[in-house]
């Protein structure tokens, strides 16, 4: 994915991320999942930063109204 990364929105674990990840990558939007769990070894981390769904800033208002309808 080219261009500044926006974010969707944050949620509370990866798999509600991944999940709103797929709705998005249905509808044809690219998007990735960020998260800092220190490669897994430390998942309590997702709780202070979240989990950040992000797409590029030309796909942002269709796929929160994908997320929204979802």
């Amino acid at each position: 994915m080219g261009g500044e990364l926006k974010l969707v929105r944050k949620f509370a674990s990866d798999y509600d991320a991944d999940f709103a990840m797929s709705e998005l990558r249905s509808a044809g939007i690219p998007a990735i999942v960020l998260k800092d769990d220190a490669g897994g070894m430390f998942p309590q981390f997702q709780m202070i930063e979240g989990v950040r769904l992000m797409v590029r800033e030309q796909d942002l208002k269709r796929a929160r109204e994908v997320i929204e309808d979802s």
